[in-house]
């Protein structure tokens, strides 16, 4: 994971910003590799937003329309 540490104009802070990739071993979708990117959150210093993202029309994109397309018929289901 890379870090990047840049300086707050507006607070006169420093900000951390981290990416990275991480795998995400499924039963049924594979082990997709996700791009990570990791933001701190001004107003609550000791949380983190973490972002995952794959390329569209990569493999980690199509396991991940698989797992939501599972999800929808789950919920689905589960309506009625």
């Amino acid at each position: 994971m890379r870090f990047l540490i840049r300086p707050d104009a507006t607070r006169g802070g420093v900000r951390a910003h981290a990416t990275g990739t991480k795998r995400f071993p499924h039963h049924v979708a594979g082990d997709p590799t996700l791009a990570g990117e990791s933001l701190d959150l001004r107003a609550e210093p000791d949380l983190k937003l973490t972002v995952y993202t794959a390329e569209p029309g990569s493999p980690p994109a199509e396991a991940l329309g698989l797992l939501a397309s599972w999800a929808l018929r789950s919920a689905d289901q589960a309506v009625r």
